[in-house]
């Protein structure tokens, strides 16, 4: 007699996105004997969402992710140099899944404080661009929703109204820089095993104001029109 077997069922929790790459380092994991996990490749992203033509209306959201997809990991250590160099922006369209919340106490200026930081898996990267210019763009047979944010966001100007958004507090190089692993179940690729980092000094926030799209060389061939 057949029985039927009911599929498995689990509820995933994604985050699609812009954000600032930065903080991009491979991660050496602790453990010995069979315990030994696997060294793994971490970044930081300021995600934002808000209103680029209000004063202020930019509010920017600090994740520490590993990369846990294939095509996305090849993808960030294509542009590594320019995420980890202040004087680059390295804007990025991403999705994140198995998010959780982690606190930490602030060092440097705001030494005593207690941050947070939202940690999780780096699951795909859509486009990159590197100080506006497009050098990467996903080629994919899957059907994604429009990038809405691209268009109000990416294309907004240096300063909005004479002012500059405020990006205070925001900073992804102030995080724990601690790497752990994950919770969570997405099954887009099995998850790394992980361990804890020395974390870098603080810095200030290098973020600005949503660039304008440029014109695209690319760190990887076949890019695709929008």
């Amino acid at each position: 007699m057949n029985q039927s077997v009911e599929p498995r069922k689990y509820f995933d929790l994604h985050l699609r996105a812009l954000g600032y790459l930065s903080r991009v380092r491979d991660v050496a994991a602790k453990g010995n004997g069979r315990s030994k996990a696997k060294p793994f490749l971490a970044c930081a992203i300021s995600a934002f969402h808000g209103d680029p033509n209000v004063e202020n209306g930019i509010v920017y959201l600090p994740l520490d992710l590993i990369v846990a997809g294939e095509k996305a990991r090849e993808a960030v250590r294509s542009v590594m140099d320019d995420a980890n160099n202040p004087d680059v922006k390295v804007l990025v369209s991403f999705r994140a899944g198995d998010h959780y919340i982690r606190t930490f106490e602030r060092t440097g200026n705001r030494a005593g404080e207690t941050g947070a930081v939202l940690k999780g898996r780096l699951l795909r990267l859509f486009w990159i661009k590197v100080d506006g210019q497009e050098v990467y763009r996903e080629q994919s047979d899957d059907k994604e929703e429009p990038d809405d944010a691209t268009d109000v966001h990416d294309q907004a100007p240096e300063r909005i109204n004479a002012h500059v958004p405020s990006t205070d507090g925001c900073d992804p190089h102030d995080t724990d820089g601690a790497d752990e692993p994950d919770s969570g179940g997405s099954t887009e690729e099995p998850r790394k095993a992980s361990a804890s980092t020395e974390r870098t000094a603080p810095r200030t926030n290098r973020y600005p104001p949503l660039r304008g799209r440029g014109a695209g060389h690319s760190y990887r061939t076949a890019s695709t029109p929008e």
